[in-house]
């Protein structure tokens, strides 16, 4: 083939801007429609939310740019996206979806999905912010009409919005507890009490009064992640069998104040303390604290980065060590799933709610026998051998040590500091050198506190 004058399909493509090279070489590449995995979800498993799924369809198709999807933790933004990408991912020529686990910049240009259909990777020495403005340039350039969905982002969105893809070619999503910028706003709400009721009944068979029901439905103020939580937990308590008990108990059993100060505090939601409460109370109503076994899996699974797809049940073996004891592990996951405190997107799938893990990790700190096994996996993971390793395939692993190290940040042990100097060396090929200079000021606090000062 002429490579002046290539043939249908294919055309030799450079494309430069202020950010530096695209680096496309010959033939252009065939972009997949599924620019990345996107979360699947099974229509039966929603309540109460067709009118708000129109809504978000009209919305979407009229939005001057992006669309912010806003709402209370736990209230189904994510869920109400994954049906849409779902339901009306048939109209869009590519779709990308991209959960924020660290800053939006590092998940994009982290994602491995993204990596292989632009064929675009961050370089040794090269930040993660060029990564994504190749990225970015690259989804503008596409034809056809798009979609792209980034969840649970934060404001430091705010500095790089502008160069998200936009146009009448691109349909933009965002998700987020916070209000971001100026950004197009669809508030999502409050589950109605009918749906409130239905979706309760989904998940408890046991028979309830419907008056006792409706109020204790209005304690909970409608809120969708606490009305699946504690009718798994009634569904299964062994004593409790009615919503009236759960008012009494949510009444007469009163918190650690402190605890739920620091989950407020930590979650900037000075409106939402009623909602931490209920969970807390949820946390002690099932009786996981007094399950040793399944309080340590829970500890290791909120250690993890949160996931909409949740982690395949083999990388979550590998990860935590797991041996002969497969079918234990398995039915503890389930069992996990069953009394509300994990999610199963998907078959074999397993993961833990953002607001569950803040819970987890302020009311049951993880010790430093919980979380060893991660601890070592990521360590071996981000250890980096100069004679044959590519940095490169280190970069993924880089929010696994971050949310485990986070995990134990109140704990001080020798293995802590050897994830901090691997994550931290990473974090300098990478090109964050700030990142690397914090780690390793850390690493060496932290090995001065265990084997004293001027240890090698």
């Amino acid at each position: 083939m002429d490579p002046i004058n290539p043939g249908p399909g294919s055309k030799v493509v450079i494309v430069e801007n202020q950010h530096g090279d695209i680096h496309v070489h010959g033939q252009k590449k065939s972009i997949p429609r599924l620019l990345t995995s996107i979360p699947s979800i099974n229509p039966k498993d929603v309540v109460g939310r067709t009118d708000d799924l129109a809504q978000l369809k009209t919305r979407l198709e009229h939005a001057s740019n992006l669309l912010l999807m806003n709402g209370t933790g736990g209230i189904g933004k994510t869920t109400l996206a994954k049906l849409y990408a779902n339901d009306h991912g048939e109209q869009y020529d590519h779709l990308v979806w991209v959960e924020q686990k660290e800053s939006v910049v590092s998940s994009v240009a982290n994602d491995p999905g993204l990596q292989k259909s632009l064929d675009i990777q961050p370089q040794p020495g090269e930040t993660f912010e060029k990564a994504f403005l190749q990225m970015m340039l690259a989804l503008q350039n596409m034809d056809g009409l798009n979609l792209l969905v980034l969840d649970n982002v934060d404001q430091s969105l705010r500095e790089w919005s502008g160069h998200l893809p936009h146009g009448p070619r691109w349909h933009v999503l965002l998700t987020s507890r916070q209000v971001i910028g100026s950004f197009e706003l669809m508030e999502l709400g409050k589950l109605e009490p009918g749906p409130a009721k239905e979706l309760f009944m989904k998940h408890c068979s046991k028979p309830q009064d419907e008056a006792a029901l409706e109020a204790f439905l209005k304690k909970i103020e409608y809120h969708t992640l606490s009305i699946e939580l504690f009718a798994k937990i009634l569904e299964v308590h062994w004593k409790m069998e009615t919503v009236e008990e759960f008012a009494t108990y949510l009444d007469t059993n009163h918190l650690d104040d402190e605890t739920l100060q620091a989950i407020v505090d930590i979650e900037h939601a000075g409106g939402e303390t009623t909602l931490y409460r209920h969970l807390l109370q949820a946390f002690d109503l099932s009786g996981i604290a007094q399950r040793p076994e399944l309080m340590r899996l829970l500890k290791q699974m909120t250690a993890l980065p949160p996931s909409a797809e949740g982690y395949p049940l083999n990388d979550l073996m590998q990860w935590l060590g797991i041996g002969e004891e497969q079918t234990t592990f398995v039915n503890h996951l389930q069992e996990l799933h069953r009394f509300g405190w994990l999610v199963q997107p998907q078959k074999n799938h397993f993961g833990a709610h953002r607001l569950i893990q803040t819970i987890v990790s302020l009311a049951r700190p993880a010790s430093e026998e919980d979380l060893a096994p991660l601890i070592a996996t990521f360590t071996e993971k981000l250890g980096m051998d100069y004679t044959k390793d590519n940095p490169v395939d280190k970069f993924q692993w880089i929010p696994y040590g971050q949310a485990v190290l986070l995990s134990v940040e109140h704990l001080e042990f020798s293995e802590k500091a050897e994830l901090q100097n691997n994550l931290a060396l990473v974090l300098q090929a990478l090109g964050d050198y700030a990142g690397a200079k914090g780690l390793l000021e850390k690493a060496v606090a932290s090995a001065e506190k265990n084997f004293g000062p001027g240890h090698p």
